[in-house]
């Protein structure tokens, strides 16, 4: 029997009512509502996207896409009735609601915790939960609370790119742990990367992907309507099952005639450089754009010295030209930077 854990109470199947509701939060009430939806067979449910690079959007998701693309995770990790989920993600979130969905759908317990940047840190050491969810930014500190992260079996960390200080770190865990690939449009992830393992994304059963003219990756499965989406992520195809992410079309500065990727400067950045930053673009009277890295007030980097590392892997003009501090780093519900924000704020 399923078996829904919240602060204080635990519900199952028999007792998911909508009387319960106003003993908790926001959160608490839309998980009970979603449930009680969910096992009574509604067809449409409403998500809105990430909006980290644009203005977030409603999209209408039928109940065939999310059981086809829960369907699929559950395949590919073997989940069964003996797991127990956390859920530690914002469950309005597509990547939190599929993480109730996959647990009705074994009827596995999930147990719910408020989302915030460092969950392990209110987790028993002897905690019994074997599947987790995170994004890369509640990972930052992961390390401190190894008996606690160890105790999973399988890990999920999606919504952005792994710093190259984390992915190195998780590789050397208990767990086996996924870098996903994925988004709102595709109800959550439709494909895995074993973190020290694979090199490469590996599609879940019932996905196809090609290129558009812009080199840029489209999906359509079930999860999709059997519709193509067009993305924005530049990508190398391996073969019909495999692909590598080289960064994001509207990630693409053109300074001086030159065509960089800023999620590949970040990628090499984040090799020699363990805080948090992002890589942008201004406006230059002589160059047209001016690669610039983003850090927040307090963060002491070296930057001189960044730069001559930099120097060993990138050529001179992908070197970002300078430093830039804004107060507050910004972050979305599933904890991806906000940079559109950021940027406003430091522009402003």
């Amino acid at each position: 029997m399923f078996q829904l854990h919240l602060p204080q109470i635990t519900l199952n199947t028999n007792n998911i009512s909508n009387n319960l509701q106003h003993q908790w939060g926001e959160h608490e009430a839309y998980i009970v509502q979603f449930c009680k939806a969910w096992m009574e067979g509604q067809e449409l449910f409403v998500f809105q996207t990430s909006g980290s690079t644009g203005t977030p959007k409603d999209i209408t998701i039928t109940r065939a896409q999310m059981f086809a693309g829960a369907n699929a995770t559950i395949a590919r990790m073997g989940f069964t009735a003996h797991d127990h989920f956390l859920l530690c993600l914002d469950p309005k979130t597509i990547a939190g609601s599929m993480m109730i969905v996959r647990a009705l759908m074994v009827n596995a317990p999930l147990t719910y915790i408020k989302p915030s940047l460092n969950p392990l840190s209110g987790l028993d050491k002897q905690h019994p939960y074997t599947v987790a969810s995170f994004v890369p930014a509640q990972l930052h500190d992961f390390e401190k609370y190894l008996p606690q992260f160890n105790r999973f079996h399988q890990v999920l960390v999606g919504g952005s790119a792994i710093p190259f200080s984390i992915e190195n770190k998780l590789i050397q865990t208990t767990p086996c742990v996924y870098h996903t690939y994925g988004m709102t449009e595709t109800v959550s992830h439709i494909a895995l990367k074993k973190i020290g393992k694979d090199t490469s994304f590996n599609l879940l059963h019932g996905n196809d992907i090609k290129l558009d003219t812009r080199g840029c990756l489209c999906i359509k499965g079930a999860v999709t309507n059997n519709q193509w989406i067009i993305t924005n992520d530049l990508v190398n195809i391996i073969n019909s099952t495999q692909f590598e992410v080289l960064g994001r079309m509207d990630q693409v500065i053109i300074t001086g005639g030159k065509k960089v990727v800023a999620d590949i400067i970040e990628q090499a950045i984040s090799e020699e450089c363990a805080s948090a930053f992002f890589i942008t673009s201004l406006p230059h009277p002589q160059w047209g754009e001016e690669m610039v890295m983003i850090v927040e007030s307090g963060t002491e980097i070296n930057f001189e010295q960044l730069k001559l590392q930099l120097l060993k892997k990138l050529k001179p003009f992908e070197i970002p030209k300078r430093l830039l501090h804004t107060p507050t780093f910004f972050r979305t519900t599933l904890g991806k930077l906000d940079k559109l924000k950021i940027i406003k704020q430091l522009t402003d």
